[in-house]
């Protein structure tokens, strides 16, 4: 079984735009013109088949198709439209675009392509996610007794607690998607897992270079780090990003990290920029594909300390 993340076009972008277009973005197709979620399902499936005719393709139920390529022994391998069809929601005039990008993750996972030890990085989850690809990997492992695969250990995504309900993943980065560090990938990379962290952390400090801190007019006190799209909130493990002449407030640092790519910052002694902060926080983690966290995280004594809000 592989998991895998669409990547997406790693176009740079403006933070701002988002935070003022994301409650407005599906209002230019009225909701009874949007394909549901079966529809949704099929067309992805049509999509797969064209770019890969000769797979079994099954539709399993709304947003979950098996897929398998004849001949091959192992566990089907299953793709998850849950955070497509949400993109689809939010933007569906990018249909082809959104549906074209998962199945290039099929592609990239089936290639099985090489790791490199500059392609390890890290990357952020929540726990409903871990905990449910957790309970994933069990099932299918347990479903498919006398396949090759179900003779090994079963292959969890080797995961961290980083703070509150945050978790520290690692994945194998590639321009289409990623695929998810299991110990057996990890052990093909030729790396310890003691070394993880830090490799991780190493290649992630060199692509931040690329990323900036950019100022939000329409939210007043509050910054957004701009980058790829992808790994800005996986900035929150890197301690040495986090330091007073990058962010040189009054107070401590005050984060939120609603979503995949969103990384927002704040002055602790601005309580009115927190405030909007949160109220941000929420309504991005609500709506946005690939959520993370609706909390704010505050950095005291070079760690992070999750505030209820």
């Amino acid at each position: 079984f592989s998991f895998w993340q669409q990547g997406g076009d790693r176009m740079n972008w403006r933070m701002s735009t988002v935070l003022l277009l994301w409650p407005m973005v599906a209002s230019t197709i009225a909701a009874d013109e949007l394909l549901s979620a079966g529809q949704f399902t099929h067309e992805a499936a049509r999509v797969l088949l064209v770019k890969e005719p000769h797979f079994e393709v099954t539709e399993v139920r709304p947003l979950e198709i098996q897929y398998q390529e004849p001949g091959k022994s192992g566990t089907p391998q299953h793709m998850y439209l849950d955070n497509a069809y949400k993109e689809y929601q939010a933007q569906p005039d990018q249909l082809k675009q959104i549906l074209a990008a998962h199945v290039r993750g099929v592609e990239v996972a089936a290639s099985m392509p090489a790791c490199t030890s500059g392609s390890v990085l890290p990357s952020l989850k929540n726990r409903e996610f871990v905990e449910g690809t957790r309970q994933l990997v069990a099932k299918l492992h347990a479903e498919n007794p006398n396949s090759p695969a179900a003779q090994k250990p079963a292959p969890f995504p080797i995961t961290e607690p980083l703070v509150g309900d945050l978790f520290v993943t690692y994945v194998i980065d590639t321009p289409d998607a990623t695929l998810a560090m299991t110990a057996e990938k990890l052990a093909q990379c030729g790396v310890e897992q003691a070394a993880l962290p830090k490799l991780a952390a190493d290649n992630l400090r060199a692509k931040a270079r690329d990323f900036s801190v950019v100022a939000i007019p329409q939210l007043p006190g509050i910054s957004g780090v701009s980058g790829d799209r992808y790994y800005e909130t996986a900035l929150l493990v890197l301690d040495d990003y986090w330091d007073k002449t990058r962010f040189p407030f009054k107070g401590d640092i005050v984060v939120a990290v609603p979503a995949r790519g969103m990384l927002l910052v704040t002055d602790s002694a601005d309580q009115g920029a927190v405030d909007r902060l949160s109220g941000v926080a929420h309504k991005l983690y609500a709506n946005q594909a690939y959520n993370l966290s609706p909390d704010l995280f505050i950095r005291r004594d070079g760690a992070w300390v999750m505030i209820r809000n």
